[in-house]
């Protein structure tokens, strides 16, 4: 009977971000497949500078979006902060965004939760983008203060090679 009476109680407490749905973040899955190198310019032209098998590449990322919570009533979603990247591969680089997960990994600054998370993850691909949307139950306004993160992010192969990583900021304006 006491169960029945908690679970009546709690129908009536609700959090808006459990209305939410954000997608376009997934946890990366490697197959730990040999990863299929592509060729590099030395193996086209033996004189080049260039290596003879293409690296994990650095990704070029950019921050797209950065929203926080308002906890003005009439939305679903007025509790959760919300940051978008948009990530590349570099215009030299043979490989398909499809081929990688991304690594982040957060350097300095203030996270009000755990925003970025430790495992691999990836997002939607949209042309020759990965978007990634990272959601957070952000505090009230009169309690947030401006993000300034600087973050590394690495690309990671089926076969668990990770790339060297590129440093970036998110920061609020």
């Amino acid at each position: 009977m006491k169960y029945s009476s908690l679970v009546f109680l709690l129908g009536f407490v609700s959090f808006n971000s459990f209305a939410c749905s954000f997608g376009g973040l997934d946890l990366f899955k490697p197959t730990l497949d040999r990863w299929e190198q592509h060729a590099g310019p030395a193996q086209s032209d033996p004189n080049s500078d260039g290596e003879y098998w293409e690296s994990v590449p650095k990704p070029i990322v950019t921050v797209s979006k950065i929203s926080r919570a308002s906890y003005k009533a009439g939305s679903s979603c007025n509790d959760a902060g919300l940051i978008e990247l948009e990530v590349e591969l570099p215009s030299t680089s043979t490989y398909n965004i499809t081929e990688f997960g991304l690594y982040f990994r957060v350097l300095s600054g203030k996270e009000p939760d755990l925003i970025f998370p430790d495992i691999p993850v990836t997002g939607r691909v949209v042309g020759n983008k990965m978007v990634l949307l990272f959601p957070w139950m952000d505090m009230v306004p009169s309690k947030q203060y401006p993000l300034d993160l600087t973050l590394d992010a690495a690309f990671i192969t089926n076969g668990l090679n990770i790339g060297k990583p590129v440093t970036f900021k998110v920061q609020q304006k």
